[in-house]
């Protein structure tokens, strides 16, 4: 019998045994990406050896980075980016040069050669970008400030690949190194980078226009990864990573209408080829060395955490961030990066890395990795219990502008206060405006605090999170809370201290997910709005349009339907110790708030008149009206354009009160009851 080829047999037992350790990880609540990494330890060649060594296995992990660097660049797009330039250019230089110099010198007691230490000190400031924005994308938090913080200074990161592989043959041969040579080297890097974006952004685009035209899904999907792999290619043959190449490609394609498409084609590759680049990188730890040298390791590998961490958190407090972020920032890029082994690899080829120091750091980066998806996880909590600390707040931002030294608002002023100026905050105060209720955006983006500033807003720089801040802004004095922000622990965070400062505020929170709702009323929030819910509903009431419902039915219907799955998380907090305590006829009932507009069928005519109990069986229970609000209204005085009309009674009820009240008895169940010269 004819035996399997080697590389056949090497993918189905690293795809079966994945599947095995993913599927008991989640049972566990364990990171998928540790699982991977435990694969490649466990059944590795220095491990059971059940998937031996194998180049084939490498090289087809290589793909999986880089189409994990395209589908980034893609999300990632060319103007997303020059937004984050501060974060890239500032941190990132900071961050790699920092870390590079604290650890050439931390390295030179144990008798290193200087060219070791140095080279040493650039693989340590490499980070993983595959890692933490796995880890980031697995918790929803792409688009949170530490997850925009370090994807910038990890971009860096991806660009020094270039210039300190270029270094490494400078430095086997530092006796003929000349200023020269090292300024060569940094100028043919950056020149490289340009060329290959200038070709990728005129070449791909109307490459892919081409392609469409075809009207074949098969030859699009062809097409794009011909682009991912020859940018890639072409990276490698002009001396820079591949991955750095697919990154730039990603960029390009992301600026074209064709980007979603491609993203969406090319997301199931990604993933089954980062399963083996996971378990690639597992496979490189040795065991029986790290058992023989545990003590050792332990303490070099709390010295690289350490040392990272030290660096990155004041850099990320530079650059005017908050404890909290610095914190959470420090954590994610403690760890040593995917890029770090090739760059060992090559300095160890040219006599650059002893053998015992090349092992050693093999097994410190691959338990870096490991460890990097739990620290993240209690970096939040860490981030909290670090700002409480008075001696450290100093040294970090306090997360507000000058403008909000005392408190902003008087008690009279009492606004709206809004955290978070994306789209649901910017549209929100574009209402509040029109409507002229005063209002307070609090945001932690400085670049948008500037732009938002420009066109007059009134917006303050600060982190929600803080107490002192909350306090400054007015929160005591406000008419009501949205927190509108993508980052979930800063959500939370943000309605606990919200209530716990302001007890009686009304508080709503936008979130992302229906998931998160009960633990964010549990907090204190008066009301959760879960996007993906809330679009559900839209999609409802757009199909129900489309196929000739009334506008009434439909309202009635989607009221139901939230009615039902926002009081799944509510009951508790909402309903009496008994249902036998409530007065008799007050189970079912709602209360709606309805304001006449112009042209409203019921303005001119009085509430006798409408005989709203009689027709559509909701109470009108009080009326406002200039201002004042009256419980017992003039059933013989006309409304009048703005009366607010305040109803009680089941949600057909109400809804087919509103739609006399607006419309009149067209189209109406009721139009037959209707009295005669109403």
């Amino acid at each position: 019998m004819a035996q399997p080829p080697s590389l056949l047999w090497e993918l189905f037992v690293i795809f079966a045994l994945s599947i095995a350790v993913v599927f008991l990880f989640q049972r566990l609540r364990l990171p998928v990406v540790v699982g991977f990494l435990a694969t490649g330890v466990i059944f590795g060649p220095h491990g059971v050896g059940l998937i031996r060594r194998s180049d084939d296995v490498e090289n087809l992990a290589e793909i999986g980075v880089v189409l994990l660097l395209f589908t980034i660049g893609i999300e990632f797009s060319i103007s997303r980016l020059s937004r984050m330039r501060r974060e890239m250019l500032i941190g990132g230089s900071l961050q790699v040069f920092g870390t590079a110099l604290l650890a050439f010198l931390a390295s030179l007691p144990f008798g290193l050669r200087w060219t070791e230490s140095v080279i040493l000190g650039f693989l340590l400031a490499f980070s993983s970008t595959a890692i933490v924005l796995r880890v980031f994308a697995e918790r929803g938090e792409m688009i949170t400030p530490p997850a925009r913080v370090s994807l910038g200074i990890l971009i860096f990161q991806d660009l020094c690949v270039v210039p300190v592989m270029m270094l490494i043959p400078v430095l086997s041969d530092w006796g003929r190194a000349t200023p020269m040579k090292l300024l060569q080297v940094g100028g043919i890097s950056l020149l490289t980078v340009g060329i290959i974006l200038f070709a990728a952004r005129f070449a791909i685009p109307p490459f892919l226009r081409l392609v469409v035209g075809t009207r074949s899904r098969e030859v699009f999907l062809i097409a794009v990864i011909l682009v991912v792999l020859g940018t890639a290619f072409a990276s490698s043959l002009a001396g820079l990573s591949v991955a750095l190449g697919a990154f730039i490609a990603g960029l390009v394609v992301s600026e074209s209408e064709y980007g979603l498409q491609v993203l969406s084609d090319i997301l199931p590759f990604r993933d089954a080829l980062n399963c083996l680049f996971f378990v690639s990188i597992g496979m490189l730890m040795d065991i029986r060395f790290v058992a023989q040298n545990i003590w050792a390791l332990s303490l070099f590998l709390l010295l690289v955490l350490g040392v990272k961490f030290l660096i990155v958190t004041p850099v990320v407090g530079f650059l005017g961030y908050p404890v909290r972020v610095a914190t959470q920032t420090g954590v994610a890029l403690a760890q040593v990066g995917e890029f770090s082994f090739i760059l060992a690899l090559s300095a160890r080829d040219y006599g650059l890395l002893t053998d015992g120091v090349y092992k050693t750091f093999l097994a410190v980066s691959v338990l870096s990795m490991i460890l990097s998806p739990f620290l993240i996880r209690g970096s939040a909590h860490a981030g909290e219990r670090l700002e409480k600390i008075p001696d450290l707040r100093r040294f970090f931002p306090s997360g507000t502008s000058a403008a909000a030294e005392g408190e902003i608002y008087s008690a009279e002023a009492r606004p709206v206060l809004i955290v978070g100026f994306g789209l649901n905050g910017r549209n929100l105060a574009q209402v509040l405006r029109r409507m002229e209720i005063p209002y307070r955006i609090l945001e932690l983006n400085a670049e948008k605090v500037r732009s938002a500033a420009r066109e007059g807003e009134s917006i303050v720089f600060g982190d929600s999170t803080s107490r002192e801040i909350l306090r400054k802004i007015g929160i005591r004095s406000a008419r009501a809370m949205v927190v509108a922000i993508s980052d979930p622990a800063a959500t939370q965070r943000t309605v606990q201290l919200a209530r716990a400062l302001a007890p009686n505020l009304p508080i709503l929170v936008r979130t992302q997910y229906v998931t998160e709702i009960d633990g964010l009323y549990k907090l204190g929030a008066d009301e959760v709005i879960p996007e993906e819910f809330e679009a559900s509903m839209e999609v409802c009431s757009r199909v129900l349009r489309r196929v000739g419902i009334p506008g009434n039915l439909i309202a009635r219907e989607l009221r139901a339907i939230r009615e039902e799955r926002y009081g799944m998380f509510r009951d508790e907090m909402i309903r009496p110790a008994k249902v036998s305590e409530l007065p008799e006829g007050i189970l079912g009932a709602n209360v709606e708030i309805h304001t006449l507009l112009p042209g409203a069928w019921a303005v001119s005519r009085t509430l006798r008149e409408l005989e709203l109990r009689a027709l559509t069986g909701a109470s009108v229970i009080a009326l406002m009206q200039e201002g004042e609000v009256h419980s017992s209204p003039d059933p013989d005085r006309p409304l009048v354009e703005r009366d607010t009309v305040i109803l009680i009674g089941s949600l057909d009820q109400i809804s087919l009160a509103c739609h006399l009240l607006d419309q009149g008895p067209e189209g109406s169940p009721i139009r037959e009851q209707v009295p005669s010269g109403a």
